[in-house]
């Protein structure tokens, strides 16, 4: 049941049995003049939704209101609240298990395929040891399974693995090993490996400095549509790295990515407006 379905069933189910229990409760007690209309219209929505009229009194009654909050009103409102939170929390709650057991039974899948030497279920295993998605967390698993999935020419493993050492937070940081993961997903086309590939030749991580190498494999994920590509490929356009400065080509390049929503790309668009700086501070992002 989707959070419709729990919002639909507090509303007509849960709320009318507590506005029951409610009434029970309350019975004998005089109900406080000031909540009073509000109860009473809301009865009447829930009449008018599930086809049953509430009877009405013939008499026109005048309410005042008081500066002072009705005691005995709050805690009936209680009544009504606590249930339904309460319901929401257990809708939350079975949700939450029914997610874990579905992914659970993917693992499992996954595993019988991966022990069978299935690349992408390798990969796809490595993912749910990595973030802890129906299996316990575990990062050696996780690049135990990343690494069986690369050494059989899986790109997305490849890339994945190019991060990982990249990032040194489960490895020790290791550039070059980073750079030949990558280098490596980037010669099967994969675009975001191009785009990172260009990056670390744009900073010199893992591998020597090369503006010019870095424009080959930023226009080769460009081509392809990445948005991180093309304003990358943009950015060195604009300032002249290892191409001719080209501030028409540039803005072309920031108008595709803004297209697909780039902040950086939009974020250059207006700078070049405003004929101010597009440099964040921080140059080119990086493997992301």
């Amino acid at each position: 049941m989707g959070w419709i379905g729990w919002i639909l069933v507090t509303v007509l189910v849960l709320m009318p049995l507590a506005l029951l229990v409610y009434s029970t409760v309350s019975t004998g007690i005089e109900i406080g003049r000031k909540g009073r209309p509000f109860l009473e219209s809301f009865l009447d929505l829930i009449g008018l939704i599930s086809g049953y009229a509430r009877p009405h009194s013939s008499r026109i009654e005048k309410h005042s209101i008081s500066p002072h909050p009705d005691p005995v009103m709050k805690s009936r409102w209680l009544i009504v609240a606590v249930p339904c939170v309460a319901l929401i929390g257990a809708g939350i709650v079975v949700r939450t298990v029914r997610n874990q057991r579905q992914l659970a039974k993917w693992a499992a899948v996954y595993r019988v395929r991966a022990e069978q030497g299935d690349a992408k279920s390798q990969f796809a295993l490595g993912l749910m040891y990595y973030y802890g998605k129906g299996v316990s967390k575990n990062y050696a698993e996780a690049i135990r399974w990343y690494r069986k999935s690369a050494e059989q020419g899986n790109p997305t493993a490849e890339y994945g693995l190019c991060n990982v050492y990249y990032e040194g937070k489960v490895l020790p940081q290791d550039y070059a090993e980073a750079a030949r993961w990558c280098r490596e997903a980037a010669e099967q086309g994969d675009a975001m490996a191009q785009n990172g590939l260009g990056f670390m030749y744009s900073r010199g991580e893992g591998v020597e400095q090369d503006y010019s190498e870095a424009v080959r494999w930023y226009r080769q994920s460009a081509q392809q549509g990445y948005a991180r590509a093309q304003y990358s490929l943009g950015y060195m356009y604009y300032y002249g790295y290892g191409v001719p400065r080209d501030r028409v080509e540039a803005n072309d390049l920031f108008q595709k990515a803004a297209a697909q929503g780039n902040e950086d790309g939009k974020r250059a668009l207006e700078c070049d407006r405003k004929g101010i700086s597009i440099d964040p501070g921080t140059g080119l992002r990086g493997l992301q």
